[in-house]
This record gives C-alpha cells, structure tokens and sequence, in this order.
C-alpha cells in the first residue's frame, strides 16, 4: 500500500494550490476601487486669502488608503480616515490670492479614477451681501432644485423638476412631468437646457421631491425623481449635446423604478466597505 502515498499526497497539493489559486482570483476581484465621489460641503468652504496652511476634510463614498485629494489638479498630502472620509493638507501657498479651486479626489487602479469637482473659494469676508438676478425659464409648476456637477467641468449645473409639464415625445398615455437640466457656465448664469423623462405609464404625475447623487458609485452624478406611482434613476453618464431636448433625456440613463413615495439617501459608513450612495 506504500506506493499509494505519493499519489495521494500530489493530489491533496493539487487541490490546495487550487484553492489557493481560486481565493487569490477572488481577492484580486473584490479589490477593485470603485471611482471615488465627493460631497458637500468642505469643510471647511472656504479661506481669506493670506491664510496659513489649513487641514481640509472631504466626505463623500468610494475612499480607499491610497485615494488622494487634488487642488486644482495637484496632489495634497493625504490622510486617509475612512471610506467616507479623507483630509488633506492645503498649503499657505495655494491660499495667498483670491480664488475658486476645483477639489477632486483621485483612487488608484485597479478600478479607481477622479471624482466630481466640488469648489474651494479663498475670499474676503464681507459684512453685506448683494445678489444679481437672473431668470431661467423652465418647465410647468416646478418643484424642487438640485445642484450638482453633471459634466464634470468643475462648474455647478442645475436639475429642476417641472410637475405638470406634458411632452409627447415622453408619454404616450397622458402623464405629465419632466426635468429641466442646465449646465452652469462658472459666471452666474446656466445654458444647454436638456430635458429628462419619468418612465412612461399609466397615471404617471411628477412629485417634487429631486435628489442628486452617485448611486451607482462610478463617480458621476446620478439622479432620483419621485411620481404619482414610481421612483426613478436616472444614471448620469457623457453628457455630449445639451443644446437639444431630446425624449427621455441625454447624458442620462433610466435605471431601476420602484413603488416609492419617499426617497431616504444615506451614505453607507462603517458597515460596509463600498462607501456608495443607497436609495432607500
């Protein structure tokens, strides 16, 4: 029976240097960054120019131990305190004149890629504050307004909700609602109106709730709208032509729906290792 032995034992090695093999493939795939994305505010938001150097804390989803924060595309020295959490050191030097700088965070590959923009404004304090007035034309009794970068471009682009807004080329059974999205120029003002569609049904009636985020953690702005008898995702993704409306949105694709009324969204924190924005 002795001679046995050896062929026994090459194959308990085979099926462990398989398994071996097929824990290590595993590990290799869950390691996978996702692409991180930044929420606001900064804190803090801002600096009087001539400040010292500050400690800067961004929070958002999607932070490994090798993600790094950018000013205006420059890697800061970073302190990795969690999925949800980075901070960073910004130096004297990057605060010495006025200014608006763009924020990002960058994550390394496998995976990973830059976040969204968030700005950092080094200003003046002032003791009164003056607005100029634009007006924007949009939809049939708008709701609610969110503001979000949706390009990428580091400048602020709005999403507005328009309740009772028909449009043919999105419902073919009478519902009404729509969104209105403008991409901000940097100056105040917005242009490149493109509209959004619910997902065509019977009795389909927009709600005003409209919330802005990354559902889907690919670093891009998405967005969940609210109707008379569902939820909607629509996924944020190349935002090529704005300068025409067109049927069921550009730049943007229907995701999932759901019978919902209320939308809940929450980072996912200390429980899980994704840091992504849930809809609940």
């Amino acid at each position: 029976m002795t001679p046995h032995r050896p062929a026994v034992r090459s194959f308990a090695l085979a099926v462990f240097a398989a398994f071996i093999i097929s824990v290590s493939a595993a590990s290799l795939v869950a390691q996978v960054n996702a692409v991180p994305f930044v929420n606001q505010p900064l804190v803090p938001t801002s600096a009087a120019p001539g400040s010292t150097s500050l400690t800067l804390t961004v929070n958002g989803a999607g932070f490994v131990p090798a993600s790094v924060v950018n000013w205006n595309g420059t890697p800061l020295s970073t302190t990795y305190v969690g999925v949800n959490q980075v901070q960073a050191t910004v130096p004297s030097s990057a605060l010495a004149a006025a200014s608006t700088a763009s924020v990002t965070v960058s994550s390394p590959g496998p995976g990973g890629g830059t976040s969204n923009v968030v700005p950092f404004t080094v200003s003046v304090a002032t003791d009164s504050l003056s607005f100029a007035k634009s007006t924007i034309r949009v939809g049939d009794n708008p709701g609610d307004v969110v503001v979000a970068d949706f390009n990428n471009d580091g400048k602020a682009d709005l999403a507005i909700i328009n309740q009772n807004q028909p449009d043919s080329r999105c419902y073919h059974y009478g519902g009404v609602g729509t969104i209105s999205v403008f991409l901000g120029n940097g100056d105040g003002t917005f242009s490149a109106k493109s509209t959004l569609c619910f997902f065509d049904g019977f009795g389909t009636t927009a709600l005003p709730q409209l919330v802005a985020g990354d559902f889907n953690g690919d670093g891009i702005p998405d967005l969940v709208i609210t109707g008379s008898n569902t939820a909607c995702v629509l996924l944020g993704g190349a935002l090529p032509d704005l300068t025409t409306a067109v049927s069921r949105g550009t730049g943007f694709t229907q995701g999932q729906q759901a019978g919902a009324y209320t939308i809940t969204v929450t980072n996912v924190g200390e429980h899980s290792t994704s840091g992504q924005v849930k809809m609940a």
